[in-house]
């Protein structure tokens, strides 16, 4: 009986989950971390950001300086907001998709810098499906932004901050490559748990229950 009283009540939970206010967790991306930990001046990103909710496929690439760039001081990029790494993308591919990690969905805005020597329409998109599939939630154009900025030190060295909304939940943002035209610093998301994990989690206190009441019976 006690056993059947936990699963009527988890059921009723897991149906009301939608109604519930569920805090979202915010993350920011600096790119800084996972620039610094090769000799070459980029590397893939791929899951180092799991842990904030966010996997990048693999067009993704930290880019830090190496002295080789085309900057005054050998710079790809300057000014930008964390210092140390960037974001870009590989020319070649169309964008990265940056995948909520397994158990989450983005919720509510993704904010980021960016520093564009090209319009790029549009530079980010929020889809409600796997890699870049479903209903696109939302999408946003970047302008050209280093000659508005004056600086000429780097091909990269002009920032903006810009932010995106979004209602419902997301599995996943695209960002465009905008053939090598566009980088991205200082990437803000929020995530919050699925209503499966919700689901898992209170059948496991159902689970768990049912097991204190047996072992009070003995």
């Amino acid at each position: 009986m006690a056993f059947a009283r936990s699963l009527i009540a988890a059921a009723a939970l897991a149906a009301a989950l939608p109604a519930f206010a569920v805090q979202s967790v915010t993350s920011t991306l600096t790119f800084d971390e996972d620039a610094v930990q090769s000799n070459y001046f980029s590397q893939s990103i791929g899951a180092f950001y799991a842990s904030s909710g966010a996997v990048f496929d693999d067009a993704a690439f930290a880019l830090r300086n190496d002295g080789l760039g085309s900057g005054t001081h050998g710079e790809y990029f300057t000014n930008n907001p964390s210092g140390l790494g960037v974001l870009v993308v590989d020319p070649s591919a169309t964008g990265t998709v940056v995948s909520a990690a397994a158990g989450k969905a983005f919720v509510g805005e993704v904010s980021f810098y960016y520093s564009a020597t090209a319009d790029v329409l549009p530079a980010v998109s929020v889809y409600a499906g796997a890699n870049g599939t479903g209903q696109r939630l939302a999408k946003l154009a970047v302008l050209e932004n280093v000659s508005d900025a004056g600086c000429t030190d780097s091909a990269y060295c002009g920032w903006n901050k810009v932010s995106i909304s979004f209602t419902g939940q997301a599995q996943s943002i695209v960002f465009a490559s905008g053939a090598g035209a566009v980088a991205y610093d200082n990437v803000s998301i929020s995530t919050v748990p699925e209503p499966e994990s919700y689901a898992l989690m209170l059948a496991g206190l159902a689970a768990v229950g049912l097991m204190a009441s047996r072992s009070r019976l003995r």
